[in-house]
């Protein structure tokens, strides 16, 4: 097991303590920087931020029975980011399954429906993807079993021809999330070559690469090519039939249910466009009248933040992330782990993260994670989770069904934090 982690460039374990993975610990700590967590939902987010940071895969190593399932919160999160989280669970020998002992489920399918799963029983393989999470469900005996570890091919077969497309539209709006990172320069130099208008979200960090390309709001167009992650912006999954879309996605997800010209990311796609739309403006406008607005603002440049949903992530578009390192968990999009991931994304160099106030108490226990770490949370307590306030739905509903939807809370937020010694700065919502 170990020279299949170190075959798949894991360097980092973040180990989940139990009695049937302790045989595990002597050959991992040998090999491998490893650090100890108690909760498995809480280090699996962690392992997040840590590839996030590394780019790198990472590796929780969990007991059997329920643990492994504490895990499917992040693995859905890898699956739809496109991150290589390996979960190694130890089981119970398998001639136990279905008899009740204890600590023993079928967990070899608890993670299945989002991972690409192996089970291993005696000597065996496992299978691991670049860009999604792996599960490797072991039988333990005796021994640690000996394993070979066999690299999936992950890319997507696509057809098309981007240039084409790009000759058959007149006034393209380009809309920019997460660009994977061994494409992000070749990604700027398309973009300054193809000048069109950029919206660019708040993980593109595009803001201080093409500022003359970037626009504050999506301005007319007749057609829309996205670039990256799929986006965070509400017009995505409400895009007029008229539109022509096509995207260049990275994970490869179309995110939207309408036909268009789906690509993977690759270097001749990148190469230099034949079409140039000779768009320049003067750069986008920094808003700067909340409280929000303002501290993101304020933060040095050359910092990484991480923005929790729902609102932060959408509210940081109007704020100057120029020169910033941002990153965010916009795979399925959850507020569970933020706390957690952002640990992650953090260890080491510091950070600041901005997060709301149930996203907060969703993951108190990750506070344990951030201890030592050079860092500030930016907690928008606006007493529950007013994002549904703006639906339209929401107000249709009686008084009673808007205080269940909207989950009010009214706990003391800096009282809490700080038995756990870490920093945190409380934002009214606006």
């Amino acid at each position: 097991m170990i020279s299949a982690l170190k075959k798949v460039g894991v360097e980092e374990v973040i180990f989940c303590s139990g009695s049937q993975n302790s045989p595990l610990l002597s050959g991992l700590l040998k090999e491998f920087s490893v650090r100890s967590h108690f909760d498995e939902r809480g280090a699996s987010f962690y392992a997040l931020g840590r590839i996030k940071a590394t780019k790198k895969p990472v590796c929780v190593v969990t007991t059997s029975g329920t643990a492994v399932a504490e895990c499917l919160p992040a693995v859905v999160e890898a699956y739809y980011s496109g991150l290589p989280l390996i979960i190694v669970s130890a089981d119970r020998p398998k001639r136990f399954i279905g008899t009740g002992a204890p600590q023993v489920v079928n967990q070899a399918e608890l993670l299945s429906s989002h991972s690409v799963v192996s089970i291993v029983e005696g000597d065996g393989y496992v299978q691991f993807k670049l860009d999604s999470p792996s599960h490797w469900n072991i039988h333990l005996e005796d021994s640690t079993p000996s394993i070979d570890v066999e690299i999936l091919e992950t890319k997507q077969k696509t057809e098309g021809n981007l240039n084409q497309w790009l000759k058959s539209v007149k006034s393209p709006l380009v809309l920019v999330e997460k660009i994977p990172s061994q494409y992000f320069e070749k990604t700027v130099t398309f973009l300054k070559t193809l000048r069109a208008p950029v919206y660019a979200e708040p993980r593109s960090n595009l803001f201080d690469k093409i500022p003359d390309l970037i626009v504050d709001e999506i301005i007319d167009h007749d057609s829309i090519l996205r670039i990256g992650s799929v986006p965070v912006t509400s017009y995505w999954r409400s895009i007029p039939e008229t539109i022509k879309v096509a995207s260049l996605a990275g994970p490869y997800f179309a995110g939207i249910d309408r036909e268009q010209l789906l690509l993977n990311f690759s270097d001749e796609i990148l190469s230099s466009p034949i079409v140039s739309f000779g768009f320049k403006n003067e750069g986008r406008k920094i808003s700067d009248k909340t409280d929000f607005e303002k501290t993101v603002n304020s933060i040095p440049k050359g910092s990484r933040i991480y923005f929790g949903n729902s609102l932060p992530i959408r509210d940081a578009i109007r704020c100057d992330l120029a020169g910033q390192s941002v990153e965010a968990n916009r795979g399925a999009n959850g507020i569970d782990g933020q706390i957690a991931t952002f640990a992650g994304f953090i260890k080491g160099v510091g950070g600041y993260a901005f997060i709301g106030d149930l996203t907060f108490l969703y993951d108190l226990p990750s506070l344990t994670l951030l201890q030592g770490e050079e860092c500030k949370i930016f907690v928008i307590n606006n007493k529950g989770g007013r994002i549904f306030e703006g639906l339209p739905k929401y107000q249709k509903l009686s008084e009673e069904e808007k205080k269940i939807i909207i989950s009010e809370q009214k706990f003391n937020i800096s009282e809490i934090a700080k038995s756990f010694s870490v920093e945190i700065v409380e934002l009214c919502g606006n």
